[in-house]
């Protein structure tokens, strides 16, 4: 850098220094009252502009350093939360198809129980159905039973009853005081 800048400073000097005067511009000369040296100025600004930039170009270049490193940290770390992100929906993904997976390994064993349910609710109403209809056999054979005993003893009294008019219709007074008699004599036959 040292060796440009002499280049910079030197070179165009020297060759201006040795050149007269041509084109109406005053370049280097001193002393001419109405012409300023023009090159003179413009060398001036050049090693003013050179030494500016030999005093700042530290202080720049580490600010402009600094500011690279900051953002090829910032570059890192986007690339690191990439990544991490990369990872992250890798294994979300992964829950996510174990996810249905179990989802479909529960849809089976649900359907699986409420088949077995669905048996055993059926041989539990069979039983219930036998065990009804036995006690229903086992009630119509208690009211059966009823009602033959109920008739035969309808039946028992209606022929007692038909028997006594029977009976009433055949038998006279005559009869009665008879019959009352011989019922005196057993009972004081027999006491």
């Amino acid at each position: 850098m040292r060796k440009i800048l002499a280049l910079i400073v030197f070179l165009p000097a020297t060759a201006l220094a040795s050149s007269a005067p041509s084109s109406g511009i005053n370049w280097f000369t001193i002393g001419d009252p109405h012409k300023l040296a023009m090159g003179w100025f413009i060398l001036n600004f050049v090693i003013f502009v050179a030494g500016l930039a030999f005093v700042i170009k530290g202080p720049i270049l580490q600010k402009v350093r600094a500011r690279a490193d900051r953002f090829e940290d910032l570059l890192n770390a986007s690339e690191r939360a990439r990544e991490a992100a990369e990872s992250r929906q890798a294994e979300l993904q992964a829950k996510l198809d174990g996810l249905s997976l179990e989802i479909d390994d529960l849809r089976n064993n649900s359907l699986a129980k409420l088949s077995h349910e669905k048996e055993l609710i059926i041989a539990s109403a069979e039983l219930e159905i036998k065990r009804m209809q036995k006690n229903a056999e086992i009630a119509l054979e208690r009211q059966r039973a009823a009602a033959e005993t109920q008739l035969t003893a309808d039946a028992a009294r209606l022929a007692i009853a038909a028997a006594g008019q029977r009976v009433a219709q055949l038998v006279d007074s005559s009869d009665q005081v008879r019959l009352s008699d011989e019922f005196v004599v057993n009972m004081e036959g027999e006491a």
